[in-house]
């Protein structure tokens, strides 16, 4: 019961492989080094940005006077840090954010859309998707049809033993008949 209680406590998507591999994509972009379009290497903490304490869960502090000199200094360098984008493609989830030169945000886009492409895959599209071939849909659709084959070999056996007990009824019938008309003729 206490392992239970712990378990629900800790929430159903705790641990999950999808969820934890999103987070730590997410963690890897926004600590990475971004190659400016002059060449300059950047991150975060080179424009005075930095995170804070692991049990402090991903807060970020601020330190002004940095970032305002960096933006005074080389505002492209830090546009660049956030918004470089390398690749040109029709297939904007395919390629954008992929490279290690692009920015942070679109380092972001970019897993989060496929964040959100895996979820749907493991778990389903929700109300607007017309089909679900989801893993977790084909496993609800899969345990559905078990529970309707189960019920129609219920109902197939239900038949069987009624008919088994109606013919079971008739015999008996039988054999009070029998059992009367052997008792009359002893009788008389």
């Amino acid at each position: 019961i206490t392992l239970w209680e712990q378990k629900a406590r800790s929430g159903d998507l705790n641990g999950n492989s999808t969820l934890t591999s999103i987070y730590y994509s997410m963690r890897n972009a926004i600590s990475g080094t971004v190659i400016a379009t002059d060449g300059t290497k950047m991150t975060l903490s080179s424009i005075g940005i930095t995170t804070g304490q692991w049990y402090e869960g991903g807060k970020l502090y601020i330190d002004d006077t940095k970032l305002k000199d960096a933006i005074q200094k080389n505002p492209q360098e830090v546009m660049d840090l956030f918004t470089r984008i390398t690749e040109s493609t029709t297939d904007v989830n395919a390629k954008i954010g992929s490279s290690q030169n692009d920015g942070i945000a679109a380092r972001l886009y970019y897993i989060v859309n496929n964040g959100i492409n895996s979820i749907t895959k493991e778990a389903g599209g929700g109300q607007y998707q017309l089909y679900d071939n989801s893993f977790l849909g084909q496993q609800i659709n899969d345990l559905n049809q078990r529970m309707s084959d189960m019920q129609d070999h219920l109902n197939t056996l239900e038949q069987q033993y009624y008919n088994q007990f109606t013919q079971l009824e008739i015999y008996m019938a039988q054999m009070n008949s029998q059992s009367q008309w052997l008792s009359q003729q002893l009788s008389g």
